[in-house]
């Protein structure tokens, strides 16, 4: 497993605000709340290719109509500057999810999202009015992870 080297959300409300050393990430349609996680991601050099790819987030709040995933198009953001005016825009391919249940650990497959790459920056964003929170990197036993797997074996950062 594989966990983020920053993450933050933006808040349309407060556009010059940073919430990156926050203990949550929170995603909200009004007004707009936008998380960002960037990875670092080992690459699968002599070996088959990547065969799955899953985003594992500890959820504070339900959300019945779950999350979308996107690739940011710039990776060059960091965590304690990033905020609603500067953050990278989404990409247009992205990964939808379903509900989302309360107090428990939620997970989303990010394999077409994350092939290829040696390093990521995903948007997680909400559908129309809902809000949803997930605990950040800073809660640690609680914080995004990124499963990865190979052919022949799970990558872990603790490790690598």
């Amino acid at each position: 497993m594989l966990h983020p080297k920053a993450d933050a959300y933006t808040n349309a409300s407060e556009r010059n605000k940073n919430f990156g050393t926050s203990e949550t990430l929170r995603l909200d349609g009004q007004p707009e709340m936008i998380a960002y996680l960037h990875f670092d991601i080992p690459k699968l050099k002599d070996e088959p290719g990547l065969k799955k790819a899953v985003l594992r987030l500890y959820a504070h709040e339900a959300s019945e109509r779950g999350i979308a995933v996107y690739i940011a198009d710039d990776r060059d953001w960091e965590e304690t500057r990033i905020t609603y005016n500067n953050a990278p825009r989404m990409g247009g391919r992205s990964v939808q999810s379903v509900s989302i249940k309360e107090g428990g650990w939620f997970e989303i497959d990010v394999t077409s999202l994350v092939r290829g790459k040696s390093e990521i920056s995903l948007v997680l964003t909400v559908t129309g009015d809902s809000e949803v929170s997930f605990s950040s990197r800073e809660t640690g036993d609680y914080a995004p992870q990124l499963l990865i797997t190979s052919q022949k074996k799970e990558y872990n950062d603790d490790i690598n």
